[in-house]
């Protein structure tokens, strides 16, 4: 293979690429969770093979884990095992340690550690949510965290982080892992921003279907199905990808790459991802879908209930809805003949001026506080809006909180409450209200995710991962409920005027505007207007799985 050889033929450089240092006898040293078996077995002797100290991470099958340390040795290298549960930061902690005690440092980390708890998203429990985002992400954001901690100190690193690409266009049957998937690419993006200053590069590779135990089981006519989506006709293989996770962690050509999502998938996402939103860059959508949304009430009403217009306009839950893009929404919806349940966690009073502005219209609006965060608070919401008006006709989830930090002071607590928040909340409202759509086969759900999911941010590694996970949630569950005539899509706003803007100093506010081609900041009305022509639009029936900006952000 050329680049096996390409590699190895400069083993000097390569060290000197990672470590800094003249080429010795010993070789970078390397973590790979997960590298017992399939894709990390093959990564954890690809780079054992090549030279480097390898820590053979495992969570049960230490004796597979021991059969991959001792084929590297057999090659004359060096490798240790390490048990640990990477989704606990105790373990992470251990494992760091054990790679520093034996070789001093870390050169490289391969997240590549992850599980499937595999369920349409209408069956799926709550414990096979979390133990999916809690190993996949949430086990990448704490090895990330303590590795980088040892390669900022000599300003030098490499990351790779083991995605998918069901986390870049959804998967019937694995909204938990898509979600965790894509939070890993939103991850990748803003800790390669945060750490490119250090010589850290953080990289992805997004595997598709890779030959395992688990293809080979499958019948004829599954797999033929399965190459049919794949151009060149095959599955991949293990060490194909151990190739591609050599590079990015070794050779000096890659030494300019950093917060790139590389997909190894026998072309396998041109059939499915188109890459670019329908309306990001035209600036005069949103007044003419504002118009013609208005212009048309009885057909917008009869589109999303199957009834024709009376006194009763669709029934609209909205998450987060007392203040900013949530206010916005709900008073846009509700002028718009909608009934509307203003949800809010903890400002009864806000809540209650935007139901009063509501019904000042001659709308019809009720408040419910609840943290969407909670399975019994969702049920208890979606319940309030069933009794109050008999269903739920369309759900907004725009809930979210932001508890910003750079990822090398970030406490777990920080990470978890975005990540149950913006994202676990996002699964459970959806699956609550699915419920009631599936039984009449109608209904639109949108998701509030955000550019930060898309692009990365400094300071929101939590944020950024939340958001990008909404976007995969949003994907596989558009493909899930598509038979039943429910639309899924997702909101991606960027920067929008706020309380929060308005406190910024004009030096700030002028460098974050360069960034904007538009000049300018967003309105909460302008996101509105777009969530409005997503939820009630005939014109947009024909629309699901799609993230849209409502203006040019970056």
């Amino acid at each position: 293979m050329w680049l096996h050889g390409y590699v190895r033929a400069q083993v000097a450089t390569l060290v000197q690429a990672t470590t800094g240092e003249a080429k010795s006898v010993e070789g970078p040293v390397v973590v790979v969770t997960g590298a017992s078996r399939g894709i990390g077995r093959a990564i954890a002797l690809s780079l054992g093979k090549a030279g480097c100290r390898v820590l053979v991470n495992y969570a049960r099958s230490s004796k597979e884990a021991e059969e991959v340390s001792k084929e590297i040795e057999a090659f004359g290298g060096q490798a240790i095992t390490f048990g640990g549960d990477v989704s606990k930061e105790e373990d992470v902690e251990a494992m760091l340690k054990t790679a520093v005690d034996a070789w001093g440092t870390v050169d490289v980390l391969i997240n590549n550690a992850g599980i499937t708890r595999d369920g349409l998203l209408m069956r799926m429990k709550l414990k096979q949510w979390q133990e999916v985002i809690d190993l996949n992400l949430t086990g990448v954001y704490l090895c990330t965290q303590a590795a980088a901690k040892i390669m900022m100190k000599k300003k030098k690193g490499r990351i790779i982080n083991i995605a998918s690409v069901v986390g870049l266009v959804g998967n019937v049957g694995q909204a938990n892992y898509s979600a965790a998937k894509a939070g890993v690419i939103g991850l990748t993006k803003t800790v390669a921003k945060e750490y490119s200053s250090r010589h850290i590069n953080v990289n992805a590779v997004a595997p598709g279907f890779i030959a395992s135990d688990m293809t080979a089981k499958l019948g004829d006519d599954i797999e033929k199905k399965i190459l049919q989506t794949i151009p060149l006709g095959r599955y991949g293989q293990p060490e194909e990808v151990a190739g591609l996770v050599e590079f990015l962690a070794l050779s000096p050509a890659a030494s300019y790459m950093t917060g790139q999502v590389l997909t190894i998938d026998g072309g396998m996402v041109i059939f499915y991802h188109d890459g670019k939103s329908l309306c990001e860059s035209s600036s005069n959508y949103r007044s003419f879908a504002l118009s013609y949304v208005r212009a048309q009430v009885a057909t917008l009403v009869q589109a999303t209930t199957g009834e024709a217009k009376s006194v009763e306009g669709p029934v609209v839950v909205v998450t987060g809805a007392s203040r900013g893009i949530g206010r916005a929404i709900a008073l846009s919806l509700g002028k718009a003949g909608c009934r509307v349940l203003v949800n809010y966690a903890r400002s009864s009073k806000e809540a209650e001026e935007v139901s009063k502005e509501i019904e000042a219209f001659g709308g019809q609006a009720i408040t419910f506080g609840g943290d969407v965060s909670k399975e019994e608070d969702v049920e208890a919401m979606l319940k309030t809006a069933v009794d109050a008006w008999g269903t739920v006709d369309v759900l907004i989830n725009n809930a979210g909180i932001t508890r910003d930090g750079l990822l090398m002071r970030m406490k777990l607590k920080q990470w978890q409450e975005v990540i149950d928040l913006n994202l676990t909340g996002v699964y459970l409202c959806t699956q609550a209200a699915a419920k009631i759509m599936m039984k009449k086969k109608k209904g639109r759900i949108i998701n509030i995710a955000s550019v930060v999911g898309l692009v990365g941010n400094v300071g929101q590694a939590n944020y950024s991962a939340a958001k990008a996970g909404v976007i995969g949630l949003t994907k596989t569950v558009a493909k899930e409920y598509s038979s039943r005539h429910i639309n899924v899509n997702a909101v991606a706003p960027g920067f929008i005027a706020s309380d929060m803007t308005a406190k910024l100093g004009d030096d700030i506010e002028k460098k974050i505007l360069q960034t904007i081609p538009l000049g300018r900041y967003g309105q909460p009305e302008e996101v509105a207007g777009l969530v409005e022509f997503l939820a009630l639009s005939p014109a947009a029936s024909y629309m699901t799985g799609q993230y849209v900006s409502p203006i040019l952000d970056l």
